[in-house]
């Protein structure tokens, strides 16, 4: 819970007006039962109307004014609580943009979604209702009991003997109740990935007719957190019969006691009666304790969950003093560029799971506005190659140089922006064609737009699009095909007009003609654009200045096409391949 300081410091001053709210409610709640005793006590001859009805009147007033602060320091509690939660929620959504890509491809979307949301709430209602009931039984307590000691001591004795009992014995269901919160919550957790997984590949689930096996292992998960939270209701509804039996116990000793009491004069009708609204004030705080209680561990059980984001460490970045002097020219270095995956993470590159070690001393040169290519078979270390220019994987110091300056020492943003990225899988967000490209380019001028949209060769496909560029993609892109998910992550790159430009895979997804076109298009500028072209494909690898050549991490080429046929081994064998795959289909 020492992470939920921070907050609750910030709205300090609101708290502590509503922390007075409520002393006031409270103060006004004691001083009524001492009304009705002195209202009581008015009753007996000689009777004086006159003082029963300022009596009368007094309680009325408080009473309304109890309520007006009862109610303002609820609003107040359970206001802060959602400004908490949603400051709470900023924090963990800026930190979860800070986490290095490997995170994600550690955690499941769904087990993240469920912290997000369903503990955020859980945690909202600790800072809300929790605080407030656990505010309200503190301070009630003693003055309670303070004026039940006052009107009788023995009875007050008799009555709360029986709350250490309550006491001890709930400690031991406390932590029940905790780690069947905790249980509970990391099983919604597991239901809310499978409901994530099913929904975004419901295609893939219809095209092998898997929606019955798909359901069955539903309702397993669903049938786990139903026997979970029959568990949890169980203890939860033990714990509150303790409470409840607590109440109605003391409520027998002062009925039977207290009428002895009074019978044999040595309390008035009128104390017993107040001492019997005392009891009724302490019912719902003792009633409330329990609730309390089941907020705090199950708050407690989700800030937990929660805590473990936030303890993940964020990608380092902007660190260091080196910054790039504007115009950026383009140049590049890989020197002894080596990675290896972490063991959990091994299986991430291209399927490939032998030792982890995705690339090893690799070293090559770029000129400021030379296209290269990389080429190689699956597992070769490609994809790595392209994060690892992009630092999207945490990059060795000394590796990499842009202009002669050390990437891992730059700034991440102002290199960024810099390099930039078309991925292999072609990511689109549900948004319009055009807000999807100029994604982290608000200010930029409609011309600027429109030059990205033509390089990529976007504006053929315009009589499709039913709304212009206006058109909404859907979620990841589904209305749109493969071909014009990729050119507008083209589209996207290019409009931020970075120095560098890293293509993984991109054009494979397009048709010959179109692709044909695009180089056009990016040829146009090579002379102001680095480009480094990821690629299988040696045709595509054929437009580039130089070619390198991977095989299992390693750098095993580096030419011209021409001169990588000529040379043979792996390039020349890839060639071959591909021109025999190409003959054969033209058949």
């Amino acid at each position: 819970m020492k992470r939920l300081i921070p907050y609750l410091l910030a709205h300090r001053a609101a708290y502590i007006t509503s922390w007075l709210l409520l002393l006031c409610s409270i103060l006004l709640g004691v001083a009524i039962p001492f009304l009705v005793k002195y209202a009581v006590e008015s009753l007996r001859p000689p009777f004086d109307s006159a003082h029963a009805s300022a009596l009368a009147g007094a309680i009325i007033l408080f009473a309304l004014v109890r309520a007006m602060a009862r109610t303002a320091s609820r609003r107040k509690f359970i206001g802060l609580s959602r400004a908490i939660e949603y400051e709470l929620r900023n924090d963990l959504f800026l930190h979860l943009q800070k986490l290095p890509p490997l995170f994600y491809q550690r955690m499941r979307t769904g087990d993240i979604m469920s912290r997000a949301v369903s503990d955020l709430n859980a945690v909202r209602m600790v800072v809300g209702r929790g605080l407030l009931n656990a505010c309200n039984t503190v301070l009630i307590l003693p003055f309670c009991l303070g004026a039940m000691a006052w009107l009788s001591p023995r009875l007050t004795l008799y009555t709360v003997v029986l709350y250490p009992l309550c006491f001890f014995g709930g400690r031991r269901l406390v932590k029940e109740l905790f780690r069947r919160s905790r249980e509970l919550q990391a099983r919604q957790a597991r239901l809310s990935a499978r409901l994530h997984e099913n929904l975004t590949g419901a295609a893939v689930v219809r095209a092998y007719c898997q929606e019955e096996a798909e359901a069955r292992a539903f309702a397993t998960l669903n049938d786990d957190i139903l026997i979970c939270q029959m568990a949890l209701a169980r203890t939860r509804g033990f714990f509150l019969s303790i409470m409840t039996a607590l109440g109605g116990a003391g409520g027998l000793i002062v009925i039977y006691l207290g009428g002895r009491l009074v019978v044999a004069g040595e309390i008035t009708l009128g104390s017993f009666v107040a001492f019997n609204s005392y009891l009724a004030l302490l019912l719902w705080p003792t009633m409330a304790l329990s609730w309390g209680l089941n907020l705090f561990q199950r708050g407690l059980a989700a800030m937990g969950r929660i805590g473990e984001l936030l303890d993940e460490p964020p990608q380092e970045d902007d660190l260091a003093p080196a910054t790039l002097a504007p115009p950026v020219r383009g140049s590049l270095e890989v020197r002894r560029l080596s990675f290896r995956y972490p063991p959990r993470l091994e299986e991430n590159e291209e399927g490939r799971e032998e030792d982890g070690v995705a690339l090893s001393e690799v070293s090559f040169q770029i000129e400021p506005g030379e296209w290269i290519a990389v080429v190689g078979p699956v597992g070769s270390g490609k994809s790595t190659l392209a994060r690892l220019f992009l630092r999207l994987l945490s990059l060795p110091s000394g590796t990499l140089f842009l202009d002669g300056q050390d990437a891992a020492e730059m700034p991440l943003d102002e290199y960024r922006r810099a390099v930039g990225y078309v991925p292999q899988d072609a990511f689109l967000f549900g948004e319009s064609i055009r807000e999807n490209v100029r994604l982290g380019g608000v200010e930029l001028e409609a011309t600027a737009l429109e030059e990205a949209i033509r390089r990529a060769c976007l504006v053929q496909d315009f009589d499709q699009f039913p709304k212009g560029f206006d058109s909404v993609v859907g979620e990841r892109g589904i209305t749109l095909s493969g071909g014009q998910r990729s050119r507008i992550t083209l589209a996207r790159a290019l409009v931020r007009d970075p120095a560098v430009l890293v293509m993984d895979d991109t054009l494979a997804s397009v048709d010959l003609a179109t692709e044909d076109a695009i180089l056009r298009e990016l040829r146009d500028v090579r002379g102001r654009k680095t480009c480094i072209l990821i690629t299988h494909r040696t045709a595509v690898a054929a437009r580039a200045d130089r070619v390198a050549v991977l095989s299992r991490g390693r750098l095993v080429g580096m030419g011209d096409h021409a001169e990588l046929l000529r040379a043979g081994g792996l390039y020349a064998d890839l060639h071959r391949q591909q021109e025999l795959f190409k003959d054969l289909g033209a058949q």
